[in-house]
């Protein structure tokens, strides 16, 4: 075999594997798309639809609309993933809404679903100082959202992976870092099916550090703009994958009179969250019925 042959089936190989990935690519794609056309709920935002850089503004386009408006007292803000966004649900069984109805407030849901306190923080960061400052923000706290620190590893995202690093306990999101091969569809599944399975580590004391810093980044980031507003953290599920005992007596040792943390597996034992009528069809997110018990219990406490 002489070197132009050689040189002829290195390209016939790349070139082979250039359309396998692309195919792979589209194959993978259009599975999510028709996933997310059919997701039950209208309201779903166009996920698989489009890949932006990330921005406030690319966020601004889905975020839900404001509810209780009508409400003259200062607002609450509320951040997390899916679960506080209330997918699949109607405008009543919503997180926000019945959070509106019971503390009589205009509530702004800056939820994003797939994403957690990397999402927050950019956002806080990002966000103008209104007025009047919000009376309390929330956050709702699922133990999925300690494994997306670290990676893209959930596909429904709106954006490109927020890297970041840690300096001196403080978070700099770095924008500029190249980061193709980790938005392709087929990097996202392969993750997908390789961390579960390493979910023990998302419980280690480093992985809890992490959460803390970030956590700390939030609390300074909310209190620098609104210095008399209310942090409250809210730890939603039970997953003991999560955060160790000790890790989370730790943690509380931050409450003071600006920063509460509301922790559900002390109020509720696991039958509230194996009952499946708290639950939506798709047996992981929580139902409106769900939602009519969690809230007022965290209205209670704030």
């Amino acid at each position: 075999m002489n070197n132009k042959q050689q040189i002829l089936i290195v390209i016939i190989n790349i070139f082979s594997i250039v359309i396998l990935f692309i195919i792979a690519e589209l194959a993978v794609y259009y599975t999510d798309k028709k996933f997310n056309h059919e997701y039950k709920g209208n309201e779903y935002p166009p996920f698989i639809l489009f890949k932006n850089e990330p921005s406030l503004d690319n966020y601004n386009k889905i975020f839900r609309k404001p509810v209780g408006l009508e409400n003259n007292k200062a607002p609450v803000f509320l951040y997390g993933c899916s679960f506080a966004y209330g997918g699949s649900l109607e405008e009543n069984e919503r997180p926000d809404y019945i959070l509106s109805e019971l503390t009589q407030r205009p509530v702004y849901n800056y939820s994003v679903y797939a994403e957690g306190m990397l999402q927050a923080l950019y956002i806080m960061q990002n966000q103008e100082k209104i007025t009047p400052a919000p009376e309390y923000v929330i956050y709702m706290f699922q133990s999925d959202h300690i494994r997306r620190l670290y990676s893209t590893c959930d596909i429904y995202r709106t954006d490109k992976f927020l890297h970041y690093k840690i300096v001196n306990d403080k978070i700099i999101f770095d924008m500029n870092r190249p980061h193709f091969i980790e938005n392709t569809y087929i990097f996202r599944k392969i993750l997908q099916t390789v961390l579960p399975p390493l979910s023990n580590y998302f419980s280690t004391d480093s992985a809890y550090k992490r959460f803390k810093i970030f956590v700390q980044n939030m609390n300074t980031e909310i209190h620098e703009k609104y210095p008399d507003t209310k942090f409250i953290f809210v730890f939603f599920d039970n997953n003991p994958n999560c955060i160790k005992r000790k890790n989370l007596e730790d943690f509380k040792k931050l409450e003071n009179s600006k920063f509460k943390i509301i922790y559900f597996p002390d109020i509720f034992d696991a039958s509230f969250y194996h009952n499946p009528e708290n639950r939506i069809w798709d047996g992981f997110h929580p139902s409106g019925r769900a939602w009519k018990i969690v809230i007022p219990e965290i209205v209670k406490r704030m």
